[in-house]
């Protein structure tokens, strides 16, 4: 029997309960409070499916609000080196092995690391084993031009 929680979350809160929900496989139902913003959205680990032949990244919106932006990606080989000038990462990685560079400091990464990524820090993933799978939180949202590719 499938038991229902409905609890409101706002803020910093809901970006927790988007990630512990996607990490955990559970369903998640964004519903705005009194009818404003974008209509309800149903997500669950695994819809953003597995990268195509040939492709190296596949990436979903899980949910978004005024402060943050969720994403869920499945990465076959690896980020090439950028910095946002403009956003926070913080990764949350779920399945997968890789080393990530942020900065001048070079970690293995595997289910469970979480990296936090200051604006302004060159960083990359190399994946060296089973594709990485990860939930990365942008703050403020994430529009998609503030990846500044560096050599």
């Amino acid at each position: 029997m499938r038991k229902w929680l409905r609890t409101v979350f706002r803020g910093p809160t809901l970006v927790a309960a988007l990630v512990a929900a996607v990490a955990t496989g559970v369903s998640i139902r964004l519903a705005p409070a009194g009818g404003d913003g974008p209509g309800p959205v149903i997500y669950q680990r695994g819809d953003a499916g597995a990268p195509e032949a040939g492709s190296n990244i596949t990436t979903v919106e899980v949910g978004r609000h005024g402060t943050a932006s969720v994403h869920h990606y499945r990465i076959a080989e690896g980020v090439k080196a950028h910095v946002h000038r403009q956003h926070d990462e913080q990764v949350v990685v779920l399945g997968g092995e890789g080393t990530a560079k942020v900065g001048e400091a070079t970690h293995p990464v595997a289910a469970g690391t979480v990296v936090v990524i200051p604006r302004g820090t060159v960083h990359q993933l190399t994946v060296t084993g089973e594709p990485v799978e990860a939930v990365s939180i942008f703050s403020p949202p994430f529009d998609g031009k503030d990846r500044h590719f560096v050599e």
